[in-house]
């Protein structure tokens, strides 16, 4: 939803059809919005994933889910994986 009456052409698309439009990357017209808008600008995430299975091997995962209570922490640099 765009706050500035200017942007309003964008509602209802996805930042890759605007990217298109402008001729630029999907990144640089994210930003580019978000900074036009003032930061105010509410983008929708849809999610495309609808496999049950999946889901849950994602949100069990150590790095994204929290089932095993400890905190994932990135190995350190020239360290062992």
């Amino acid at each position: 939803m765009a706050r500035h009456q200017r942007n309003r052409a964008f509602e209802g698309k996805s930042v890759t059809q605007i990217a298109s439009t402008q001729g630029t990357s999907v990144m640089d017209a994210f930003l580019d919005l978000s900074l036009a808008e003032e930061l105010q600008t509410l983008f929708i995430c849809v999610d495309r994933n609808t496999e049950p299975v999946a889901q849950k091997r994602i949100l069990s995962s150590p790095i994204y889910g929290n089932r095993n209570k400890r905190r994932w922490r990135a190995p350190a640099l020239g360290g062992p994986a």
